[in-house]
């Protein structure tokens, strides 16, 4: 159904994003941006290999059966690999403990060291909390899986870290005409309805029914929200690249918008004073920075993607400096050093925003 992927999507996210360090503020008082505290991934199902190689494909958007096969003959799926790597060495900010049957104490003790040892953490994942064991409450599973419950709340509060721990369901569901799950369906034990904040199911109708119209949706039900509305939200399933994306009309977000090639706009970061730079791609072909701009800017960083609504945002700034040529593969803007103003003239008319 895809629960490791949306978990691992998650953990990306808290991993690779920047938070303020009021600590260090620039000239106008402003707190300046530092990369997120560490993830940490209880991985009891899969191999950490098998885990970096889902990561990988969902942050490069290569398809994940080339990178497990080696078959990886595109120059732009190179590149896109490159990329995604050096991001994720510069970060060092992802610990995967793949160790199988571990108990509570365990994950507490190795929560808290890792914590110690990085000045906190962002998130803490289990996957998943039926692998769990629990010694003591070996000779009744119900109230096995209520102590593990019980102890990643404890570990949640006392490190003041959210923990995503991920559940089986009953096969009960599978007898229902609406497979969507709900609260009761949650395997082994009710504490986990009891204890958790949030809880949220993944649904797939393409799991079902054969129905090309549903193909590449998934709905994310919220179930429970101790402090907000519960409901549902759709997303876009792309299970090549192993993650979920924002849900866009349809099962392919490229194909439902019809995007021309100058409506797909990634902003890359520069290593050079230069700042940043904008390069709008052809399509299918955004994440791939030609060989001139790297060589005139250095090995950028992909910092986010996003849908024009046309070229009339380009031809609106402003600023001369900023327009410094329009190439046939595409047209790219070098930013100085940006200011927030500056890039609000190129994000203020964007109809959707990816990564």
């Amino acid at each position: 159904m895809g629960k490791t992927t949306f978990a691992m999507n998650l953990c990306e996210n808290a991993a690779l994003s920047d938070v303020d360090d009021p600590n260090d503020l620039d000239e106008n008082g402003i707190p300046k941006k530092k990369p997120a505290k560490p993830v940490l991934i209880f991985s009891l199902e899969m191999p950490r290999d098998q885990i970096m190689m889902r990561m990988l494909a969902s942050l490069s958007r290569v398809d994940q059966t080339k990178i497990r096969t080696g078959q990886l003959h595109d120059d732009e799926d190179w590149a896109k690999l490159s990329t995604t790597i050096s991001i994720l060495q510069d970060r060092k900010n992802i610990f995967i403990d793949d160790s199988s049957g571990l108990t509570p104490t365990e994950v507490r003790s190795r929560a808290r060291r890792v914590y110690k040892e990085n000045g906190g953490l962002s998130l803490i994942m289990v996957d998943y909390l039926q692998l769990m064991r629990a010694p003591a409450f070996s000779d009744n599973r119900t109230l096995e899986i209520a102590e593990i419950s019980r102890s990643l709340k404890a570990l949640a509060k006392e490190l003041q870290v959210p923990v995503v721990a991920l559940s089986q369901l009953n096969r009960s569901l599978e007898q229902r005409a609406d497979k969507r799950p709900v609260n009761s369906d949650l395997r082994e034990s009710g504490s986990i309805e009891q204890d958790a904040d949030l809880i949220m199911f993944i649904y797939r109708d393409e799991v079902y029914n054969d129905n090309p119209e549903h193909k590449g949706i998934a709905e994310i039900i919220i179930g429970k929200q101790r402090n907000g509305p519960i409901g549902k939200v759709r997303l876009t399933f792309q299970g090549q690249f192993s993650r979920f994306d924002n849900y866009t009309g349809g099962g392919d977000w490229m194909e439902q918008n019809k995007m021309s090639k100058a409506n797909l706009c990634a902003i890359y970061r520069s290593p050079r004073k230069d700042g940043m730079f904008l390069y709008v791609a052809k399509r299918d072909q955004f994440d791939a920075v030609p060989e001139a701009l790297m060589q005139q800017f250095g090995k950028p960083q992909f910092v986010m993607l996003f849908n024009l609504v046309g070229e009339k945002p380009l031809k609106r700034a402003k600023n001369k400096d900023v327009l410094q040529a329009i190439e046939q593969q595409g047209f790219y803007l070098q930013m100085p050093p940006p200011s927030e103003n500056l890039l609000k003239v190129f994000l203020a008319e964007r109809t959707q925003t990816y990564r």
